[in-house]
């Protein structure tokens, strides 16, 4: 009995290493489900609360093929949010998300060219990325709300940035000594230089130079630097409404600085690196009205 208990035991560890030597390098130590998601954990918290289908994720991300990052939440400068979504195809790294709690950390692999095209919805597959690839995500799950948990978190947030918006005017137009009168809509302009030509009109066409800054004087963008003047249709919300404003209160060739309160600038909106409700400057060049 013992020699037989020995004989199973040997070949069940046999059996075992040649599975283990079967896998691929790169997929040794992940479990794989059903559907065909490979997982594996490097954190794991069960006593914390778990994930849902529809919770608002914070989560920190990563897509690699191979030695290539794809994308790196980091990046965006800001905290990475999305909802949790049931499983677009089978084996999706959503699916591995799912059986995560707060505060897990985990790696997924799954078919690189259905990521690609299911998830981030492109048109077609990179030439880098081979056919049958995996692709590597790595996930940590920082924290997650219920929809409702969301949206009374997100409107506090919101409520913050724009008493700090204000705040921000306010501490400008003291330090820079600003006595014009704001128009009816909070802004601001002074006119720097006159212009001699025509005041632009909505549906009309203009080119001009602008340079774009926080009120501590940071610039986040400038079509100075791209040596490319910049071109926009009033009327046909291409810019932001305090700058189509007071391009309508400029002559062709005037340079004016415009105060935006955040109501006028991007709003709630967080775009790039400008967040919800923040007060913009722009110095601004009216170049011509192309027609």
């Amino acid at each position: 009995m013992n020699i037989s208990f020995f004989r199973i035991a040997f070949i069940m560890i046999v059996v075992a290493a040649v599975v283990f030597s079967c896998k691929p390098e790169h997929l040794r130590g992940y479990k794989k489900t059903k559907s065909g998601l490979f997982y594996k954990f490097h954190e794991r918290n069960p006593d914390s609360a778990k994930v849902s289908i529809n919770d608002i994720l914070t989560v920190e991300m990563t897509y690699k093929v191979r030695d290539t990052v794809i994308f790196n939440s980091k990046d965006i400068k800001r905290p990475m949010q999305f909802p949790l979504t049931a499983s677009i195809f089978r084996g999706d790294f959503y699916e591995g998300i799912a059986m995560m709690h707060k505060g897990d950390s985990a790696s997924f692999q799954c078919p690189a060219d259905s990521v690609v095209l299911k998830i981030l919805k492109a048109k077609r597959v990179p030439e880098f990325i081979k056919p049958g690839e995996m692709m590597l995500i790595n996930v940590r799950l920082k924290n997650f709300y219920t929809p409702e948990q969301f949206n009374i978190e997100k409107k506090k947030f919101l409520e913050e940035m724009k008493i700090r918006g204000n705040m921000l005017l306010s501490i400008y137009k003291q330090e820079n000594n600003v006595v014009v009168e704001p128009e009816e809509s909070g802004l601001v302009v002074i006119h720097l230089q006159k212009g001699n030509g025509k005041t632009p009109a909505r549906g009309q066409k203009v080119k001009l130079h602008y340079m774009g800054t926080f009120t501590d004087g940071t610039k986040f963008d400038s079509s100075y630097e791209r040596d490319e003047p910049f071109e926009f249709t009033i009327g046909m919300n291409e810019v932001v409404p305090g700058f189509e404003e007071g391009i309508q209160k400029m002559r062709v060739g005037g340079k004016a600085r415009f105060v935006l309160p955040g109501d006028i600038a991007y709003g709630e909106r967080n775009v790039g690196i400008i967040p919800p409700h923040t007060p913009l400057i722009f110095e601004v060049e009216l170049l011509e009205i192309l027609n």
